[in-house]
C-alpha cells in the first residue's frame, strides 16, 4: 500500500471555523505532499484556499438532516469518479453521511472529531478515528463502549507557511486606524451561538479593561448571527465610558496579520489559539463561563487533553471576570513575562502544531486506516449494523426532544467532561505564571 493516495475530505461547508478551517489545512499539505485530493462540502470563503492550491471542490448541499441521501450519493459520484482511495470526514453529522458511501463503493472511512459537542447517542464505531481531545476519547471509550486502541490523536494543523512569528500587522493595525504605540488584544471567532458566550466574557471584563489601560483597544473579528448583538453590547460600553475603544469589523481572513499586531490574544476556541501560538503570542482561554487561563508551561497538558479549549469549564462567570481583567492588566504591565509566554507559545507551536512537520504522520495515519477497514462481508455487515443503530437512536432522540420526553442537552450544546477527566484543575488559578504587580 504505497504509493500517492486519492483523498476526499468532507466537512459541511467553506465558511470561516476552527474544524473547517483545520480540514482545508490537513487537506492542502496532503496535496502539498503529491497525493491526490478532492474536497466536497458547501461553499464559503476559504474556497480561495483549495483553489490556490488546485484542489478540486464538489458542491454539496449540507443544510439538511443528517445522514442525507443526497449527500450520499454525491460522495458515492465522487468515489467513482475520482478512483478514492479514503474517505476523511470531519465531525460527526458528515461520518453518518461518509459511511454508507463508503460501504457501497468499498472505500474506507477515516473521521477526525474536535470534541466539542455532547454526545447524546452512541456513533458507529470505526476502525481508526482520529480525535483532538482526550475528552471526547474518554467519553466514547466510558460511555459507548469503543476500544482505546482505536483512537490516534493527531493535533498538528497549523499551517506555517501562513503562520509564523514574522507576520507582520502593521498594515492591518493602520487599516483599522490604530496608532502606534497602543495595545492591543484580539479575539477572532465566528459571531454565532456556539462562539457569542466567549465574546460576551471578553466584552464583560471590558470596561474595567478601560479603566486599567485606557490607551489599549480590543478588536473582535467575525460576523455571524450573533453579530448584532455583540454590536448592540459594544455600544452600550462605549456609551458608557464615552470612548470607542473596541473594533468590530466583521469578518476577516487576515487572521495571521491581526494576531501579528496583537500584544494578547484572547481565544474563545482551539484554532485561534493555536494560530497564535504559532506567531509567538501568549494566549489566554475564555469561554461561556468565564476566563481559564493562560496557555503557559504549567498549564498547556491540561489544555491538551481537552482541546486547548476550555474557558466552559470556569468556575464562577463573576470571579473569573475579575481574574480575566488582572491577568490582562498584569500581563500588559510586563513586556519581560509577555516576551517569556510569547518565546513558550513559539516554541510549542514548533514541536507540536506544525502541519508541515506532521505530514508524514497524517499519511501513517490514513494507510492505517485503509489497511484496518473491514474486508470481510460479515465485518462490513456488522459496520453497516452500527450504523444503522446510531441512525434509529438518533430518530428516537429527536422525537424525544420534540415531545419533551427527554431531559438530556442537545449536542450543539457542550458537554462536561467525562468524570475519569477532572477539570478542576483550574487553568491558571491561581495564575502561577502571572506574579501579581506590587
Amino acid at each position: 500500500m504505497h504509493g500517492p493516495m486519492r483523498l476526499l475530505y468532507y466537512v459541511e461547508s467553506l465558511r470561516i471555523g476552527g474544524s473547517i478551517q483545520t480540514t482545508v489545512t490537513v487537506a492542502r499539505q496532503m496535496k502539498a505532499a503529491g497525493h491526490f485530493v478532492v474536497f466536497a462540502s458547501e461553499g464559503g470563503p476559504l474556497l480561495s484556499q483549495l483553489e490556490k492550491s488546485g484542489i478540486p471542490h464538489i458542491p454539496v448541499t449540507t443544510e439538511v438532516r443528517h445522514p442525507s441521501p443526497g449527500v450520499m450519493r454525491k460522495l458515492m459520484a465522487a468515489i467513482r469518479q475520482y478512483d478514492i482511495t479514503l474517505l476523511c470526514p470531519n465531525g460527526f453529522d458528515c461520518t453518518l453521511d461518509a459511511i454508507p458511501a463508503g460501504l457501497l463503493t468499498g472505500r474506507p472511512v477515516m473521521p477526525t472529531y474536535g470534541g466539542m459537542f455532547n454526545l447524546p447517542y452512541p456513533h458507529p464505531y470505526l476502525p481508526v478515528v482520529n480525535v483532538f481531545s482526550d475528552e471526547l476519547m474518554v467519553d466514547l471509550v466510558e460511555r459507548f463502549g469503543w476500544k482505546p486502541e482505536v483512537f490516534r490523536h493527531l493535533i498538528a494543523r497549523i499551517d506555517q507557511e501562513r503562520f509564523y512569528p514574522e507576520v507582520s500587522g502593521a498594515a492591518l493595525r493602520a487599516d483599522l486606524g490604530i496608532a502606534e504605540g497602543l495595545e492591543v488584544l484580539v479575539m477572532i471567532c465566528r459571531h454565532d451561538r456556539l462562539k457569542a458566550g466567549g465574546v460576551m466574557t471578553l466584552l464583560d471584563a471590558a470596561e474595567a479593561i478601560h479603566r486599567g489601560r485606557p490607551d489599549a483597544r480590543i478588536v473582535l473579528l467575525g460576523d455571524g448571527d450573533a453579530h448584532g448583538e455583540i454590536l448592540a453590547r459594544i455600544e452600550e460600553i462605549h456609551t458608557r465610558t464615552g470612548s470607542h475603544f473596541i473594533l468590530a469589523p466583521g469578518a476577516s481572513q487576515r487572521t495571521a496579520e491581526a494576531f501579528a499586531m496583537s500584544d494578547l490574544v484572547v481565544a474563545t476556541g482551539a484554532r485561534s489559539a493555536l494560530e497564535a501560538m504559532a506567531i509567538g503570542k501568549v494566549v489566554l482561554s475564555v469561554g461561556p463561563n468565564g476566563f481559564c487561563g493562560v496557555l503557559s508551561p504549567e498549564t498547556i497538558e491540561g489544555f491538551r487533553r481537552f482541546n486547548f479549549d476550555k474557558g466552559r469549564l470556569a468556575g464562577n462567570p463573576l470571579a473569573a471576570r475579575e481574574i480575566l481583567v488582572d491577568c490582562v492588566l498584569r500581563l500588559l504591565s510586563d513586556d519581560a513575562l509577555r516576551g517569556e509566554l510569547g518565546r513558550f507559545s513559539e516554541r510549542y507551536a514548533r514541536e507540536h502544531l506544525l502541519i508541515q512537520t506532521a505530514g508524514p504522520a497524517y499519511e501513517a495515519m490514513y494507510r492505517e486506516a485503509m489497511r484496518r477497514w473491514p474486508s470481510g462481508s460479515f465485518a462490513r455487515l456488522g459496520l453497516f449494523g452500527s450504523w444503522v443503530g446510531t441512525f434509529l437512536r438518533f430518530l428516537s432522540y429527536r422525537l424525544e426532544r420534540r415531545f419533551g420526553l427527554t431531559s438530556a442537552p442537545p449536542p450543539e450544546e457542550v458537554a462536561p467532561p467525562p468524570a475519569s477527566l477532572d477539570p478542576d484543575w483550574r487553568l491558571g488559578i491561581p495564575l502561577s505564571t502571572v506574579p501579581r504587580q506590587g
